[in-house]
């Protein structure tokens, strides 16, 4: 055993192909009870943990990389990791890991030490003087809950490759398994079954009862064999056989269903803002919609499911829930206001439209403008209410502070608007039917019950004599959720409405500022076209000289069609005409001005996208212009090549370019237009570990960098197809080309001083 445990330490410090590969064999071929010792040690080393956090890298590892599938294929739910997780289950190894609470972050030990645990951990939690000290775990538990804690850590503050993942929002090994994991142990078919059948010991199972409060975990035999994706089960059992009956025939799937949906939840939306200050990276809330969107999945057909998961099923909503409403409103008030905030906000999103996450759903139906919210998930707004009104009127001074003329900024508020556009109505009559039947604030609803709003001049009145129909709640009959708030905030109140009619008139001066801009940048690629862009135009080929600048004017052109959606929903919804809003504005080219001067006034922070461009537009390269990045316009392999060609001449006459170079005669003049001219830069060294200013003056080289341009290569071709044309020879027109560029050369070097 000892020389097993020494062999497989050393293969932890192989390359990770190589690691892999001989961890198989070994998995494969090792004893049981020397995987059994070894089984901590390898899964700390997957996660990092006290090492350096990165651990195998499935944070950093992208699709674009070789080692993605390698990674992917080792940890499937249905590879050979999972098989060694399943031999140690089948052998007897159960809870038999134990993790001492100061290893497990800090609120999930205040969640463990509360007392107030779920029934799912009290089988887990081992305790030394009637004290809570360690969690026991089996194999399955011990990878899920470090798997789930790993993606938690904040790996872009310390790891560029993190920060790289972060920014790109590219696909790691972590966030397909994080979805497989997901999608496999919480299927949404309610026939579904989830392989191998294992059984598990009966340390952790719970006493059947006639009516269970949490997912009862039966045992049965695990046939290795049968280990495969899930598929329907053949001999599903009809519907009008008794539910015991047909929970008897599953259960052995149902505890790890169990243990993925409470460690995901617990790790996951438990997230302390307060604990490090920092909000949690891209992928991290990313890798939560897909939490949110296959939990409707798997809630949303527990009436269709006849086996005893359908009781986990029922109960996954509920614990969503509790998680949800606290997790988001902390993360926004934190998140900085930038277009990254899109992750946030279709996040949210996903969670308060369960009904577009259900079996068998028609996609023609979904993307409908007209879809009708089903009457059984109308109990799910009631019961969430929070998680519609109080964000959403929370997000009205986030969106006035943005700049809606940026398509970007334009697109997430059009976003929400086309969700709320569907439960507006459900919405107002809940909060009405909740204010009435609320004791003691009768007298701060007088718009709620009316058929309309007031207008926003007339509510500024209505507004002083209610205080801001800021109201107290606590728990109601009407309610089933617990509002844990001390202040409600009405959505439709006249403090909202007059928030509402501010933003419709900066949406409204963002469109005036947006057609601007469009016409003004059509004007400007017209009459920046040059006669030989034109014909490039008429044959196809304009597209690659001005690709870019064509592509920002059809992305500027999206931001209208988002604000006039904009403005006609929030409308009809506040009662608000959209004449008032535009009342104050007239079509002039000064618009940019005054709205950009009137949000300076408002607040010295609310440095808009447009600010930052035109300071950027000011900022000039002091580098070596040869090593500037590879543009769209040039072929890299021949920069590549031209630059070693450069390099090398300029290493060998350096000497004699520079005398040339300096002649006044005509050789002197034909060099200057041949060579560059002497430059001086400026860069920041900061291999020291600090930015040390570095000047340095290099003098006249040859510089062959133009010739990798396409615009030179097609002149080239179209020289070689002129001379086969019209001489029949295709070196006659190359030689009439260079004549001509030669000529031309010597020209601009007798008239130039």
């Amino acid at each position: 055993m000892y020389q097993l445990q020494t062999r497989i330490n050393d293969i932890l410090n192989y390359p990770l192909v190589e690691r892999i590969n001989q961890l198989r064999f070994c998995i494969e071929t090792a004893p049981i009870k020397d995987l059994q010792a070894f089984y901590p040690t390898l899964v700390s080393n997957i996660f990092g943990i006290n090492q350096n956090q990165i651990g195998w890298g499935l944070r950093t590892v992208t699709q674009a990389s070789a080692e993605y599938y390698l990674l992917y294929n080792f940890f499937n739910p249905h590879e050979i990791f999972f098989r060694l997780i399943y031999r140690l289950q089948s052998c007897g190894f159960v809870n038999k890991y134990e993790i001492p609470f100061p290893e497990l972050p800090k609120y999930f030990i205040r969640m463990l030490e509360s007392g107030r645990v779920d029934g799912f951990y009290t089988k887990l939690i081992s305790t030394e003087h009637f004290q809570p000290k360690m969690l026991s775990l089996n194999a399955f538990d011990y990878f899920i809950l470090h798997f789930a804690i790993h993606g938690v850590k904040n790996l872009h503050k310390i790891s560029p490759a993190a920060m790289a993942v972060n920014n790109e929002n590219t696909m790691t090994v972590y966030f397909s398994l994080a979805a497989d994991y997901l999608c496999n142990f919480l299927p949404n078919d309610p026939n579904s079954i989830v392989y191998p059948q294992i059984d598990l010991s009966p340390v952790k199972n719970t006493a059947p009862v006639q009516i269970p409060m949490a997912p009862i975990r039966q045992p049965k035999y695990l046939l290795l064999s049968s280990l495969s994706h899930q598929i329907q089960n053949p001999s599903n059992p009809p519907r009008d056989i008794r539910f015991q009956e047909a929970a008897t025939s599953r259960s052995s799937s149902n505890w790890r269903s169990e243990t993925i949906l409470m460690f995901f939840i617990d790790c996951w939306l438990r997230y302390d803002m307060d604990e490090c200050y920092e909000v949690p990276s891209n992928e991290f809330i990313r890798i939560l919609r897909i939490l949110v969107k296959q939990l409707h999945y798997f809630g949303n057909c527990a009436e269709q499911d006849t086996t005893s998961l359908a009781i986990l099923r029922k109960q996954s909503h509920s614990l969503l829930n509790s998680r949800m409403y606290g997790f988001l409103k902390s993360v926004m008030s934190r998140w900085p206001i930038d277009t990254t905030f899109l992750n946030v906000l279709e996040l949210w999103l996903s969670y308060i439209q369960p009904w577009r996450y259900v079996y068998n759903r028609n996609i023609q139906n979904l993307n409908s403008e007209t879809i009708e919210i089903p009457k059984r998930f109308k109990t799910f707004i009631n019961e969430n209410l929070l998680s519609y009104t109080q964000i959403f009127v929370r997000l009205i001074p986030r969106f006035m502070k943005m700049d809606l003329s940026l398509s970007k900024n334009a697109f997430m508020l059009f976003r929400m608007l086309k969700v709320f556009k569907q439960s507006s109505e459900i919405l107002r009559e809940m909060e009405r039917i909740l204010m009435s039947n609320t004791t003691g604030i009768r007298s701060h609803h007088s718009s709620m019950h009316e058929n309309s709003i007031h207008s926003p001049r007339s509510a500024n009145n209505s507004m002083n004599r209610s205080g801001g129909e800021r109201l107290s709640f606590h728990r109601y009959a009407s309610q089933s959720a617990l509002f844990d708030d001390s202040t409600y905030i009405c959505m439709f109140s006249d403090e909202v409405t007059m928030q509402i009619y501010e933003l419709m008139q900066r949406a409204y001066a963002a469109k005036l500022k947006t057609n601007y801009e469009v016409n003004l940048m059509e004007k400007q690629l017209k009459q920046n076209i040059t006669l030989w862009e034109r014909f490039l135009q008429f044959i196809g080929w304009l597209s690659s000289f001005n690709f870019s600048f064509t592509q920002a004017l059809e992305e500027k052109k999206k931001a209208p069609f988002y604000l006039d959606f904009i403005l006609d929903v929030l409308s009809p919804m506040y009662n608000i005409p959209i004449e008032d809003t535009t009342a104050d504005f007239t079509a002039n080219e000064n618009i940019l001005e005054n709205s950009d001067k009137e949000n300076h006034d408002k607040s010295n922070l609310n440095i808009t996208p447009s600010f930052m461009k035109s300071q950027l537009s000011q900022i000039s390269y002091t580098g070596d212009p040869e090593l500037l990045p590879i543009m769209t316009s040039e072929i890299k392999f021949l920069v590549r090549f031209f630059y070693q060609i450069s390099k090398k001449l300029n290493e060998m006459f350096e000497d004699e370019f520079n005398s040339i170079y300096n002649r006044n005669d005509v050789y002197g003049r034909v060099s200057r237009q041949i060579l560059s001219p002497p430059i001086e830069t400026r860069i920041f060294d900061k291999s020291a570990g600090y930015a040390e200013l570095q000047v340095n003056n290099i003098g006249p080289r040859l510089s062959l960098r133009k010739f990798a341009s396409k615009t030179v290569i097609f002149l080239l071709l179209m020289s070689f197809i002129f001379g086969r044309i019209f001489f029949g020879a295709s070196s006659v027109g190359f030689l009439t080309f260079i004549l001509i560029s030669t000529l031309y050369l010597f020209i601009k070097a007798l008239i130039s001083p």
